[in-house]
């Protein structure tokens, strides 16, 4: 209890001119911005640092192989399909941008990985600036979390873009920013091309979106026309790749 309460008391203590940061204390630069970082740090350290050693598994090397086929126009007869048309697109595109290997074939579960560790900092109004600073920590620590990012596979996507989208949810129905409304109408719709992972999510966003909809009360906000437009048009920029059979089975469209 008395290291938890030290960090509370630091995460809301700003930055003093005597603290050597002086220049940065005019900015309103904290000792919680300092923590996060560091803890923002640890999450790219714990997912960059060997990320090309080890060889692709034969599952990232299947997907890999499909996402270097459509960047260099190659055709091949009875060829895996990859199991998330998003992480696809994105390999496809990294191919076809920088050529193809190891490193490139992970970086998009990377970086989802990392922007995860990020996410609690617009969590401190509902947990509270200290817990919200211990999930990032261990967001940013969790094993599963960091082989999974780790890996050319869809789940880091997955994770990322529903907790992404649980987050609009909560600061949507806070306060009615259309910011909010457009990053969860855009987050929803990639989620569902993130892979199969991803439909697990659903019942659980399906479930926040009620509960604070119902706590609300007669103060709730409306969702315009053309957030509709920014959750197709998400899909619809998935499905103008140029998808290989049998990549798009999952996707409702």
């Amino acid at each position: 209890m008395g290291i938890i309460s030290m960090m509370e008391q630091a995460a809301q203590r700003p930055i003093t001119q005597g603290s050597g940061l002086q220049s940065k204390a005019a900015t309103g630069l904290t000792v919680e911005h300092l923590m996060f970082g560091a803890i923002v740090a640890v999450g790219v350290a714990m997912r960059f640092v060997g990320l090309a050693s080890a060889p692709l598994t034969p599952a990232e090397a299947a997907h890999a192989w499909a996402a270097w086929q459509a960047a260099t126009a190659t055709a091949v007869a009875n060829a895996p399909a990859p199991t998330s048309a998003l992480l696809y697109g994105i390999d496809a595109l990294l191919f076809f941008l920088f050529g193809g290997n190891d490193l490139l074939a992970r970086l998009a579960s990377a970086l989802a990985g990392v922007a995860t560790v990020t996410l609690p900092w617009f969590w401190r109004g509902y947990l509270g600036r200290t817990a919200a600073l211990v999930v990032a920590l261990l967001f940013a620590i969790d094993p599963w979390l960091t082989a999974l990012s780790r890996q050319a596979d869809g789940a880091s996507l997955a994770i990322f873009l529903a907790l992404l989208a649980l987050t609009a949810i909560w600061q949507w129905q806070a306060g009615g920013s259309r910011g909010w409304e457009r990053t969860l109408a855009v987050s929803a719709g990639l989620l569902l091309t993130a892979g199969t992972l991803a439909w697990s999510f659903l019942p659980v966003l399906a479930l926040a979106a009620w509960l604070g909809w119902r706590a609300a009360g007669p103060v709730r906000p409306s969702l315009q026309r053309a957030t509709f437009f920014w959750f197709l048009g998400a899909l619809e920029l998935l499905r103008r790749m140029a998808l290989p059979a049998g990549a798009t089975d999952y996707l409702p469209f």
